[in-house]
């Protein structure tokens, strides 16, 4: 696992985020209309992209190429349960 997911997971995928992500997925299903929907907490900002069902995290504190993981959509949802 890419080190940037393992620190988000670690510090800011507290129950509130988890939640937060879990509420925007299923009210993209309610309304379709939407492409994608960005969060910004402490440390990272989420872009949960539905077109393309992927996911980008980046960190606020490294603004460059290292500082960002691009994952499924599928993949986040299923390591934040």
């Amino acid at each position: 696992m890419e080190l940037i997911l393992e620190q988000f997971l670690a510090e800011e995928a507290v129950p509130y985020v988890r939640k937060l992500i879990f509420d925007a997925v299923n009210e993209h299903q309610t309304r379709p209309n939407e492409i994608q929907k960005q969060f910004e907490f402490n440390r990272f900002e989420l872009t949960l992209n539905f077109e393309n069902k992927t996911v980008l995290i980046e960190d606020i504190l490294q603004p460059s190429p290292n500082g960002e993981v691009r994952l499924g959509l599928d993949e986040l949802l299923r390591l934040i349960m």
